[in-house]
């Protein structure tokens, strides 16, 4: 199998509720699965199959920080590749910090940013839990903040955004589906108790119907009461 062109539109970033995706494979998409292991792996294998039988040009990346070598499906993988922790590369943090923030703001403004060269002394003693995610999204919400195109990236703005990140350094830990569930559990916890845990004004604000809030609220385990 080639390695395809890794064009950004065929680039599908996938996660364990998205295998149908995959059924309308393509020559040249790359799918990247990260922590695989949560994934039904006889699916991963029948669209193994489905790639190779039907000859499409296709690559799947696989990441995982659980790496086990026994692993069947592991042993059906073309090349691996193992990289430190993103602390143990203090060399690219900046410039991996760099590039991401080259793709958001020029996404936003269609422009160069500029950036304080001092925002590396913070970096480098951030000990990134979260390795390349929390880096990336670090970057975003940084960029998510500016309103102008000829505001500089400064050391004040990256301090604000990983001292958030420290916080919440512990999401880095879970899965998808856990990370998700939390992130939603904390942010109707929020909106319920600024209502005063009042459900209809809380759905109101969220634009859904009370129903629905409820089930929500059930099924994360939020007490209300």
């Amino acid at each position: 199998m080639k390695l395809s062109l890794n064009n950004t539109d065929t680039f599908i970033n996938m996660n364990e509720n998205d295998l149908l995706k995959f059924n309308s494979l393509h020559n040249y998409f790359t799918i990247y699965i990260n922590d695989f292991e949560m994934f039904n792996k006889l699916e991963i294998l029948n669209y193994f199959n489905l790639i190779k039988n039907k000859n499409i040009n296709a690559v799947i990346i696989f990441d995982t920080k659980n790496y086990n070598k026994d692993d069947p499906l592991l042993k059906s993988i073309d090349f691996t590749i193992q990289l430190d922790p993103l602390k143990n590369r203090r060399n690219e943090i900046f410039i991996i910090f760099k590039h991401y923030i080259d793709i958001f703001f020029k996404k936003k403004f269609e422009t160069d940013p500029i950036i304080d060269k001092q925002i590396s002394d913070i970096l480098n003693i951030h000990d990134w839990p979260g390795n390349i995610f929390e880096l990336m999204n670090i970057s975003e919400n940084l960029i998510n903040k500016i309103e102008n195109s000829s505001d500089v990236i400064t050391l004040d703005m990256v301090k604000d955004i990983i001292s958030s990140s420290i916080n919440n350094a512990d999401i880095y830990d879970l899965n998808f589906k856990e990370a998700k569930n939390k992130f939603e559990k904390e942010y109707l916890e929020q909106k319920l108790r600024a209502n005063d845990w009042n459900m209809t004004l809380t759905a109101k604000n969220l634009n859904l119907d009370r129903v629905s809030l409820y089930r929500k609220v059930k099924s994360l385990g939020i007490n209300i009461e």
